[in-house]
């Protein structure tokens, strides 16, 4: 994708330079000592980024800010202020400025700086355009789209149309697989900054040394491995959404980063000291009682109160039974879409088991069964003995023990009933010989993964630790992915 970068400065000196320091990364720009004349340029369109000054005559680079952002495809916009004038450009990153740079500037962190905003640039129109073409394929099904016919869920779905017109911070509370990133897309989708970006990080995916370059980047040369730039979920995130799902999953060190980054709007790429603004609306999402875990010391109250500006329960599946009959019918066509044949329905025996059902797994767990029947089914609709074993009968699947909102993410593997910090406690296995708990523990992740076919979530439902515990433990034992 070509860009095309306008230059605004009533100093034809100060162009210069821009110019050439553009030339040096293999950049063009045009320049323009009239702001008067650049804005009627950029209205032409095709403008991916403007450089201004603050202060010029006849139009402030903060007008000019105003008028680009009320053009149907704004450019991202970089201001240029003079020395000792921060209050100036956190003015201009709250009325949506991409970034701001002091005089003099340093001609290598221009550079990085007009990179990093054509890379966001750059994914935000992709994004635009990827969301304008889903919106043409009106015939098909949309997974995203909150299906909503209980009140309870009714309830929850005005409550996020409501913070979507904000830049409030939402934390959405409920059960796994109840629907929480559903309604986090929902919330992005009808904000004002849905032509940006929505970046989804699992807080409980990724090990602690990978999260924090995940979250906040890295400089290269930062760390062994380091071997080039990587921008963060943050930086990526600037101008769109950050939504932070397993939020009761992020550890203590990375909690504290994550308050600074809310409380000032910078953040720091490991290996740096310079502090980069970043412009970001937060969802969070946590299937855990936070307030238990502030109790435990294994939350931050201060981070708590930033996140739960506006809290937002997404109701179980058992708790909204009126739900799973359109729901089930809106998975079988979705599913049912890309396959040349199969069966034409959900027969009425089928529907009145799932009705029945208690959904421990919720819709996912819904989505699942459907998916299932419709491997299986053999006839012209699903049945009764197609749907899985767990949900003819009534009873849970292995490994799917209900969760509720209360539940500490940090229960110990069973069995053994005690800790890895007790390697002296024997246990006794099926042929009589002795082995420690580590072994235990180890062997039991083994079993898991091997049933689960390496499904983390799964894995860690089953044995009822959170995704951060099971992958310190794999690193731990030493157990690693076959290829």
């Amino acid at each position: 994708m070509s860009h095309v970068i306008i230059l605004v400065d009533d100093e034809q000196t100060i162009l210069d330079v821009q110019k050439e320091a553009l030339s040096e990364i293999g950049l063009s720009a045009e320049s323009f000592s009239d702001p008067v004349a650049s804005l009627a340029r950029i209205q032409r369109g095709d403008v991916s980024l403007v450089v201004t000054d603050w202060n010029m005559p006849e139009m402030t680079g903060m007008d000019l800010l105003f008028k680009t952002r009320a053009l149907q495809r704004p450019p991202y916009v970089i201001i240029v202020t003079a020395h000792g004038t921060i209050t100036r450009a956190v003015q201009a990153m709250n009325q949506g400025a991409f970034n701001f740079i002091e005089k003099p500037f340093d001609i290598h962190r221009y550079q990085d700086l007009v990179k990093d905003a054509l890379e966001n640039y750059q994914r935000s129109m992709t994004s635009t355009i990827e969301a304008a073409r889903k919106s043409q394929r009106k015939s098909t099904p949309r997974a995203s789209e909150p299906l909503v016919h209980s009140p309870s869920m009714r309830q929850a779905l005005e409550a996020a149309h409501s913070a979507a017109a904000t830049d409030s911070s939402v934390l959405l509370l409920g059960e796994s697989g109840a629907g929480k990133e559903v309604l986090a897309d929902y919330i992005h989708r009808h904000s004002r900054r849905a032509t940006g970006t929505l970046v989804k990080v699992n807080c409980g995916a990724l090990p602690e040394h990978l999260m924090e370059s995940e979250l906040f980047g890295h400089e290269k040369g930062a760390f062994t491995g380091a071997e080039r730039r990587n921008i963060g979920r943050f930086e990526q995130a600037s101008g769109g959404t950050l939504f932070l799902d397993e939020i009761g999953d992020l550890l203590l060190p990375l909690q504290v980063k994550l308050l600074r980054a809310l409380q000032e709007r910078t953040i720091e790429r490991i290996g740096s000291s310079s502090p980069i603004p970043v412009d970001f609306r937060l969802i969070c999402a946590t299937h855990c009682d936070l307030k238990a875990a502030i109790s435990e010391k294994r939350f931050r109250e201060d981070l708590f109160y930033r996140i739960n500006v506006v809290p937002i329960r997404i109701p179980a599946l058992r708790e909204r039974p009126e739900d799973v009959e359109p729901m089930a019918q809106h998975f079988f066509k979705l599913l049912r879409s890309p396959l040349p044949k199969g069966p034409e329905g959900l027969s009425a025996d089928a529907l009145t088991i799932l009705k029945s059902y208690s959904w421990p797994g919720n819709v996912r767990q819904l989505r699942n069964a459907v998916e299932y029947a419709l491997v299986l089914c053999k006839g012209q609709s699903i049945n009764a003995t197609d749907l899985p074993e767990d949900v003819r009968t009534g009873e849970s699947a292995p490994g799917s023990a209900q969760i509720t909102s209360q539940a500490p993410t940090t229960a110990t593997l069973e069995p053994p009933n005690v800790g890895l910090g007790s390697p002296t406690v024997d246990l006794t296995d099926s042929r009589g010989l002795k082995r420690s708990v580590q072994e235990a523990e180890a062997e039991a992740i083994r079993a898991a993964l091997k049933r689960h076919h390496w499904k983390m979530a799964a894995v860690a439902l089953e044995l009822k630790i959170s995704r951060t515990t099971l992958y310190q433990r794999m690193e731990l034992y030493g157990i690693k992915r076959p290829e």
